[in-house]
């Protein structure tokens, strides 16, 4: 079972490896992290977005990444609402 810190570490190591040359540098937006009974809502952004406002470097079409307690982990799809996806999932 994971802990919160050790779910923080595999979703900063799962964010880098989205990076690109097109991303940039990808950011975990820990002011949004959602903590829920089965685990933790970890949303990310280009940091030339969140941080630089540039508008251009914004990322679409990905979702937060949603880590189980359990150490399983996915991708919330992007044409989802996460609330909306993770309640048909039964996650509370």
């Amino acid at each position: 079972m994971l802990d919160f810190t050790a779910a923080r570490a595999l979703a900063l190591r799962l964010i880098a490896e989205r990076q690109s040359e097109t991303t940039g540098p990808l950011l975990l937006l820990e002011q949004q992290v959602v903590t829920f009974e089965e685990g933790w809502l970890f949303p990310y952004q280009s940091a030339w977005y969140a941080e630089g406002g540039d508008e251009d470097a914004a990322l679409s079409g990905h979702g937060p990444l949603f880590i189980r307690r359990t150490g399983r982990w996915f991708e919330v799809p992007a044409y989802y609402e996460s609330g909306e996806f993770l309640a048909r999932l039964g996650i509370r």
